[in-house]
């Protein structure tokens, strides 16, 4: 890779299209990859959101480049950020409302709960926590 290919963080600098600077069939997504938007000029930020959003449309983008197809460009849309660090406690920022404590605590277990796959799991996690 060449020098010129990277950015901030020795993160490989990408274009909309999510295309390595300087190459059309190299691509990168996530924590290893840095996207410079005139809207954010630091990079999205290293969280996964942004990650599972890139492969959406990284994944759309390769279907349409065998079939000679135009890239849809990469756009990050922030659904909000939340953190726990234990029972009871935690945060959620979203674009609409800033919840702390028990009600935050309950989002981010609905959330949470909500993105793991298969029913089996979903529901010994939720015992668990019960």
């Amino acid at each position: 890779m060449a020098e010129n290919s990277y950015g901030k963080n020795n993160r490989l600098l990408v274009n909309p299209y999510n295309q390595v600077k300087g190459h059309t069939n190299i691509f990168a997504i996530g924590d290893n990859s840095i996207t410079l938007p005139d809207s954010n000029p630091g990079g999205h930020p290293q969280v996964a959101q942004v990650a599972l959003q890139q492969a959406k449309i990284l994944s759309d983008n390769l279907r349409k480049t065998i079939k000679n197809k135009q890239l849809k460009e990469f756009y990050y849309i922030n659904k909000g950020k939340m953190a726990t660090i234990g029972r009871h406690r935690a945060v959620a920022d979203l674009p609409f409302i800033q919840l702390k404590g028990i009600l935050a605590w309950i989002l981010w277990s609905v959330v949470h709960l909500i993105s793991i796959i298969g029913v089996k799991s979903k529901l010994i996690i939720f015992l668990d926590w019960s």
